[in-house]
């Protein structure tokens, strides 16, 4: 199976609330289609769930936090193309960015 790693850093900002939470990234393929896989499921994010692609659970202190989440993709492989990434923790989305598979 493979697995792709998103690695991205959330900015400190010490009056943030601090604590415990989850990092959501939803990726979507050329396509524009969610990767889903066994690991995937809902999160609320404006009033609605919508699906993650993977997740992984941090603990904020305030401070710059690099983080890495891995994406086991469902057949094994990644199609040529362009693939965009979403990033949410607490229902807010932080970042987004892309690669591209050649």
């Amino acid at each position: 199976m493979r697995k792709v790693e998103i690695c991205f850093v959330v900015a400190g900002n010490e009056v943030a609330v601090q604590g415990r939470r989850y990092a959501y990234i939803r990726v979507a393929d050329p396509s524009n289609k969610i990767i889903m896989n066994s690991e995937s499921g809902m999160f609320d994010y404006g009033g609605k769930q919508i699906a993650y692609s993977s997740r992984r659970k941090v603990n904020y202190k305030g401070k710059d936090l690099n983080t890495c989440i891995f994406l086991a993709m469902p057949e094994g492989r990644m199609p040529k193309g362009k693939y965009s990434v979403n990033i949410f923790i607490d229902g807010k989305d932080i970042g987004t960015n892309s690669f591209t598979m050649k």
